[in-house]
């Protein structure tokens, strides 16, 4: 064997690993990729998702608020009716009880005229 048939001997065999290496490079570079890319779909669908949660979230409080505002109007409500019916037992409070006359008394009425006035509003 010559010299230069060694050379291209040697030529063979460093082309055969390079195109090996390549082979193996060519493999990882495949495999990172799909990494890449289901990462990528992983982070697209988180994404995704956290935008459902703060849509929910954002309706919820808004729903949370509307529910807070009707109850303070009912509250409110509650309130005015309560002291409408306070106001109102506070002008019947010193009225007298009237009870009728025994069927057997078959006279006039004896409730005075004067037994049940309201009081005054005081203002």
């Amino acid at each position: 064997m010559c010299i230069r048939d060694r050379e291209i001997e040697e030529y063979r065999e460093k082309y055969s690993e390079l195109e090996n290496q390549l082979k193996q490079e060519k493999a990882n570079y495949e495999q990172l990729n799909e990494e890449l890319m289901k990462s990528v779909a992983d982070a697209d669908e988180l994404t995704s998702k956290n935008k459902q949660l703060e849509d929910t979230v954002a309706n919820v409080k808004a729903e949370s608020e509307k529910a807070i505002s009707s109850l303070q109007k009912a509250l409110e409500e509650l309130n005015n009716e309560k002291q409408s019916l306070e106001q109102t037992i506070e002008e019947y409070k010193d009225c007298l009880l009237y009870t009728s006359p025994s069927p057997r008394d078959l006279s006039t009425s004896r409730m005075p005229s004067s037994a049940c006035k309201k009081k005054k509003k005081k203002k």
